[in-house]
């Protein structure tokens, strides 16, 4: 069982809310700028009891959130938009508990009463640029969020359990980003190119047995995808996307770098009106540690036949290499890690239709 030193599984206790509000807001058109001034102002008492512990408490709270939305149109292909807003964080009446919770055999968790909150703030720039004659398309932002609570996450391991609760301590994160999209056509082969990407970076901290400890966590992505027309009967597509992740613990300089990659392939013949043939390729490639990695691949095929007298016969193959599990092991110190996936098997689905 669970050790009384670290709390009981006893809980009795109601939260009563009441939500006032008002959302004014001033909206500014021209014929080159719009601008959105948005207030919305909340009031809500709160009213918390506990039975086991026969205590009662009440509390008041005032909300303001403004945001300011600008959008300007340089010239009629050229725009640039900008967000900021400040966030009040409203009172999390799912932590008013004072005994434990149990989410399944080892992690407990412990609420916090407590009333104070917290706030955000954010801001973001977005460039857009579009040439729709030359098929050109463009988008570039960047945005900067900023966090600040006055309750910590904590995890303490005690003996076969990990108790997940708060602390009474200032805890703030703040993170930034850039992300762009390119699309082009061209008409050389009605080929059209597409490339999405993206950068993440987060600084945090966590307290684990009330040690605070920073990390800084990054991510990139990038997706490109293409289709063409080699012939008036031949279609193909393409795309990739690529995923590295790296999280850097500050205070022991412990690193670790993990990438994901997914590929997806695609041709389409239709020689006639009245036959269709489509090849579908998928190739996906995960970094599980630093020294264990997984691939896969998949593969589906669709055939259909018309005939002139209104039949149609159509016959599709998913999971043409028949991969029938997706599965792994990776080992850290004394630990083993085990993921087992089923995947469904070949099939092969035959279909006859008549359409009048």
């Amino acid at each position: 069982g669970i050790p009384d030193s670290i709390g009981t599984m006893a809980n009795d206790l109601s939260m009563n809310f009441l939500h006032l509000y008002a959302s004014p807001e001033i909206e500014l058109n021209t014929s080159s700028l719009k601008m959105y001034l948005r207030l919305p102002i909340s009031y809500l008492p709160y009213y918390y009891h506990d039975r086991l512990t026969e205590s009662k408490e009440h509390a008041d709270k005032l909300y303001a959130s403004p945001s300011l939305t600008l959008n300007y149109f340089i010239t009629p292909q050229l725009s640039v938009s900008a967000i900021g807003s400040i966030h009040q964080t409203a009172v999390n009446e799912q932590l008013f508990y004072s005994g434990l919770l149990m989410s399944n055999y080892r992690n407990l968790y412990l609420g916090y009463v407590d009333y104070h909150t917290g706030h955000s703030s954010s801001t973001s720039l977005d460039l857009a640029y579009r040439n729709p004659l030359k098929s050109f398309f463009s988008r570039f932002g960047f945005g900067y969020n900023w966090y600040y609570s006055p309750l910590s996450s904590s995890r303490q391991f005690i003996g076969d359990y990990i108790l997940n609760s708060y602390l009474n301590r200032d805890n703030w994160f703040h993170d930034w980003y850039v992300n762009g999209r390119i699309s082009k056509g061209f008409e050389w082969l009605n080929t059209i190119f597409i490339l999405n990407s993206d950068y993440h970076k987060t600084t945090a901290s966590i307290y684990q047995n009330n040690v605070k400890t920073n990390y800084v966590s990054t991510e990139w992505n990038i997706n490109p995808r293409i289709t063409m027309s080699l012939a008036r009967w031949c279609n193909i597509g393409y795309e990739l996307n690529y995923n590295k992740n790296k999280l850097l613990m500050k205070d022991t300089s412990k690193e670790t770098k993990l990438k994901n990659l997914s590929q997806k392939a695609s041709a389409t013949f239709s020689p006639s009106k009245t036959c269709y043939f489509k090849l579908m390729c998928e190739h996906y490639y995960n970094e599980i540690t630093t020294d264990v990695n997984k691939s896969l691949v998949l593969a589906d095929a669709d055939f259909t036949y018309c005939l002139k007298s209104g039949w149609e016969l159509n016959l599709v193959v998913t999971n043409i290499f028949d991969q029938k599990h997706y599965s792994y092991r990776a080992y850290s110190g004394t630990m083993s890690l085990y993921e087992s996936y089923k995947i469904r098997s070949r099939n092969v689905i035959a279909s006859v239709y008549f359409r009048f």
